[in-house]
């Protein structure tokens, strides 16, 4: 389930990298911080909590219609992914969009046809202008020459994953 941390919304994305500018210091003293995600950045992963129940419902020969083991691309069915012995077999389907397949002929035509992938495709788009400006904020605060700082090109390696947990007993697989 998607939750706002936000106590409070936040300003829109005029702000830019500047949003972020204070969360640098929290960063320095404790390692972390907790970035508040505007309305945007929510519904999106909303939408594919949403649509990931769909797809998750149905057949595993639908599922499995949109899968790319090569490139680790769309669903993949329950199995060894997290498990440490094959006895014992993870009990977690996933989806993943990634960018650098995203011109693939075979994912191309996903568009027409998987949702789900749509929807990923769309909300990495929207947290890829957040972590865009997080890394400016960032090169704001600790490049020396912070105005001739490059763009971070983070984008063509990034990629977003939705887990689905099976209810024990509820697969062949089970325990």
């Amino acid at each position: 389930m998607v939750t706002s941390l936000a106590t409070a919304p936040t300003s829109k994305a005029a702000e830019g990298f500047r949003r972020y500018l204070p969360l640098m210091p929290l960063f320095e003293r404790q390692g972390y911080a907790t970035i508040r995600l505007d309305a945007a950045v929510l519904a999106g992963l909303g939408a594919v909590e949403s649509q990931a129940k769909q797809f998750f419902a149905q057949s595993f020969p639908v599922k499995h219609g949109f899968a790319v083991p090569s490139c680790v691309e769309g669903y993949r069915e329950i199995g060894p992914e997290y498990s440490l012995v094959p006895e014992r077999p993870d009990l977690t389907e996933s989806f993943s969009f990634w960018y650098r397949n995203r011109r693939r002929p075979d994912i191309l035509a996903w568009r027409e046809t998987c949702s789900l992938h749509v929807t990923m495709h769309r909300t990495a788009d929207i947290l890829s202008g957040v972590v865009a400006d997080l890394f400016a904020a960032m090169a704001a605060t600790w490049a020396p020459t912070a105005e001739r700082t490059p763009m971070v090109r983070f984008q063509e390696a990034s990629y977003l994953q939705i887990n689905y947990y099976a209810q024990p007993g509820s697969s062949a697989r089970s325990p």
